[in-house]
């Protein structure tokens, strides 16, 4: 109800450190392979029982095992609370980042035709960068002021206001790999883009919350009201190498170097402002039926208005339309039923369903082809259980089908950058079993088990065939995290996780082979309020797939690294 579109897939509620009434005073300084520094602080300082003060602030400056890649990150995020009598708490936060690093795209995918079986990444070293990485800068710097204020009007009656406004400036520039050129993969085609994104988010949530009771029954209301106003502009350039050529040749043992590029606005190059504007109110109930059964149903009605001004001037007709605005009124019913048969054990089933506006993820993508196509749209489908077999032992299981209609993908697979285009429906279908807990006084675990069925439904212009499965979703996952403590001061954890074969984009044309990969810890209190952690990752150096953005731009897997953290109280 309170995340509204997009949210049914999963959600990632970000939430800064706060001030709190209590003194905290923490440092932790990190030093690990290829280059990684890093620190951070934490201190907490009551001033009296109705002022607080807190200060977070980090630097890293880094270097990777991809060739040419750094990145330096800085930010600063002091906040505030202040107590107006035992009833109202406003809490305010600023928070300052910037973030500069190399635009990596990782490695293409090996040498494809239109009658290939489908292939793998090319097989190269983990750390071999293609383009030009001294050339690909990319930095974003987000300024964000949040004011919270809670207050309590009864027992059984609270409101809670957030008002948040942000500002993001983003620069990206990258030469990056196209493809392998020759059924021998020496060479590689090179191409690049630049482009420039600023964006300012003025967002108003209000939520109202009542504990009541009717009959036999007990209530918690939830009624909420959502405000926001999104103004972005993006304007991108396309690369032109020696003689105003798209793409540029190279052998692949020489991938990364110095390279001439001219910057240039073409017919398809991006050069926007969008407005979206969002007003949605929701209400809830959860409902108490008896002591053994809950019943959760609530709906958010939203209305969703994208406007975007289309400012290119390169290779647009006379008379064709610039401006384009799109409403989308949309309905989300949510609906749940709590079972308890036993106080440590819930079983549950719940219906969701909600939407992402046509305007895309960036909510500029709007133009004449898409203004007048439907909203995707996401039904989830979910059944569970939860068992707590002992207070420090917990089990956990569910079965979902999850269905998208009007999907996006890339127009072209073999390209991050191309349009995003409508393909069809998507079903996904899955097993998730999970286990956290102390198993005795000296060993805890963390365990999970995914297996997922995910197939598009629809054909779609040759790319996309009904049963191919979208990009970067294996078919089984898993992981398991054991931590022995040897003794008082020392602990030790191994840890193992798996991914099944992904494929890199929803053609199915390139694989992301299965891999397993093996990490270990470990931990020294050093003192009362000194520890020190190791970490080491890819014990046994397997290679593998982190990530695909299209079939050529996948991320190799980091090969053994090794981290070192310092925590300090003082």
């Amino acid at each position: 109800m309170i995340f509204g579109r997009g949210g049914i897939g999963g959600v990632v509620n970000r939430v800064t450190k706060t001030a709190v009434w209590q003194t905290i005073s923490e440092i932790k300084l990190l030093w690990g392979s290829h280059g990684e520094r890093r620190a951070s602080l934490d201190i907490t300082r009551p001033a009296n029982d109705s002022l607080a003060l807190r200060l977070n602030a980090v630097s890293e400056d880094s270097h990777s095992y991809r060739h040419g890649v750094h990145l330096n990150r800085r930010g600063v995020n002091p906040t505030v609370a202040l107590r107006l009598g035992p009833d109202t708490l406003i809490q305010a936060g600023y928070e300052h980042f910037e973030d500069d690093r190399i635009a990596d795209r990782g490695i293409p995918s090996r040498f494809q035709t239109g009658l290939s079986p489908i292939v793998g990444p090319l097989p190269v070293n983990a750390g071999q960068f293609f383009g030009d990485s001294s050339n690909s800068p990319t930095w974003t710097d987000t300024d964000a002021l949040d004011i919270t204020i809670v207050h309590k009007i009864s027992p059984d009656l609270s409101i809670r206001s957030h008002l948040r406004f942000a500002a993001y400036d983003k620069a990206y520039q990258n030469i990056y790999a196209n493809a392998v050129m020759d059924p021998a993969e020496t060479l590689v085609s090179l191409a690049a883009y630049r482009s420039a994104t600023g964006r300012e988010n003025l967002i108003s949530q209000t939520d109202l919350t009542a504990e009541l009771k009717t009959g036999a029954f007990t209530h918690t209301l939830l009624g909420g009201l959502e405000l926001g106003r999104q103004v972005t502009s993006n304007r991108r350039f396309e690369g032109r190498f020696a003689g105003g050529a798209s793409s540029l040749v190279v052998p692949v043992v020489a991938s990364d170097g110095r390279h001439s590029v001219s910057w240039i606005q073409t017919a398809s190059s991006t050069d926007n402002q969008g407005v979206a504007r969002v007003s949605a109110a929701y209400v809830q109930d959860q409902i108490e039926l008896s002591p053994h059964l809950k019943l959760i149903a609530g709906l958010r009605f939203e209305r969703f208005i994208t406007e975007v001004d289309d400012r290119r001037v390169v290779g647009v007709l006379p008379g064709q339309p610039h401006r384009f605005k799109v409403t989308d009124d949309l309905l989300s019913p949510r609906i749940g039923l709590i079972l308890k048969p036993m106080a440590a054990m819930s079983l549950y089933g719940a219906y969701s369903k909600t939407y992402q506006p046509r305007g895309g993820d960036q909510l500029t993508s709007l133009s004449l082809t898409n203004q007048s196509l439907a909203p995707e749209e996401f039904r989830n489908l979910e059944i569970g259980l939860k068992w707590d077999l002992n207070p420090g032992f917990t089990i956990s299981a569910a079965v979902f089908r999850l269905d998208r209609s009007h999907v996006l993908a890339l127009s072209d697979p073999r390209d991050a950058s191309s349009a995003m285009l409508p393909i069809g429906r998507q079903r996904t279908e899955g097993l998730e079993l999970a286990a956290t807990g102390s198993l005795t006084d000296r060993l805890s675990v963390a365990g999970a088990y995914t297996l997922t069925d995910a197939r598009f439904l629809d054909s779609f212009s040759g790319t996309v065939s009904a049963g191919n499965r979208p990009a970067n979703l294996p078919k089984q996952s898993a992981s398991l995290w054991a931590r022995f403590q040897v003794s008082e001061p020392l602990a030790a954890a191994l840890g193992w996780s798996h991914q099944g074969l992904r494929f890199a984009a929803p053609d199915n044309r390139v694989a992301l082979p299965a891999y397993d990969r093996l990490d270990a810890a470990l931990y020294y209190r050093l003192s009362t309020d000194l520890t020190v952690q190791l970490n080491l990752e890819n014990l046994t150096q397997v290679k593998y797939a982190v990530f695909a953005n299209s079939n050529n731009n996948i991320t190799p897997g980091a090969p053994l690294a090794a981290r070192i953290t310092l925590i300090g109280k003082f």
